[in-house]
């Protein structure tokens, strides 16, 4: 698994090119060690030898744990990453659901791009105002609603609603890369269905808790945690 960022708390980068051993690391204050990470009688352990969660500055989970297939899928301008069915726009309002958040209405103005089909390639770079489709050419133009059977986009032939089956991204007119900022001083963690969270983070009882402004509280099961 390779990971690319950095994490502001450590200091850390890892770089796209860099090949990741097949065991879990972690980075304690005294260094970096590998093993299997994995919880007995209610405390974390990599391998035998039990860890403290104060002492934890990263961890990256190799060992028993795939990627999920990637569905739908939300970019915040925050740097954030939801993986969640896009239900409905209107107003402004884009209202999600998804496993790990369940169902929620966030600020159009807080997102980035709208990922209908990740999985589908697009020819050359996307660009920003632009609906791209697998099958036909790209709309330019403005999103005017989300509804369960299609998009409705106000483009140079007026506003044209557009089946959802076979969309595949769409970048918001105001974004821009630079927009892209993590959040200052906080914890990151990836999950294994390609989410990508930003917050404040524990652990309890085999679950990670994450404190942040976007979601207040929210329970991962260990499973799910991919870094």
């Amino acid at each position: 698994m390779v990971f690319a960022g950095h994490y502001k708390g450590i200091g850390m980068k890892f770089d796209r090119q860099t090949i990741m051993p097949t065991s879990d690391v972690v980075w304690l204050q005294t260094g970096r060690q590998e093993g299997e990470l994995h919880w007995k009688d209610g405390k974390l352990h990599l391998s035998e030898k039990p860890i403290r969660w104060e002492d934890v500055r990263s961890i990256s989970r190799q060992s028993q744990v795939g990627r999920s297939s990637p569905g739908q899928a939300v970019q915040f301008l925050n740097g954030e990453t939801w993986q969640v069915e896009i239900l409905t726009m209107s107003k402004g309002k884009l209202t999600l659901n998804g496993k790990v958040y369940g169902q929620r209405t966030v600020e159009l103005s807080s997102v980035r791009s709208l990922e209908f089909s990740p999985s589908s390639k697009i020819a050359g770079k996307s660009r920003p105002g632009i609906l791209y489709r697998s099958s036909g050419r790209p709309v330019p133009g403005k999103l005017i609603w989300i509804k369960k059977e299609d998009v409705g986009i106000d483009c140079p032939l007026g506003i044209v609603p557009l089946p959802r089956p076979g969309l595949v991204r769409y970048i918001m007119p105001e974004a821009k890369e630079e927009q892209t900022v993590s959040v200052q001083g906080g914890d990151e963690i990836g999950l294994r269905d390609g989410s990508i969270l930003m917050g404040k983070v524990r652990i309890e009882n085999e679950q990670v808790i994450l404190e942040i402004p976007t979601l207040e509280t929210i329970s991962v099961p260990w499973e799910n945690l991919r870094y």
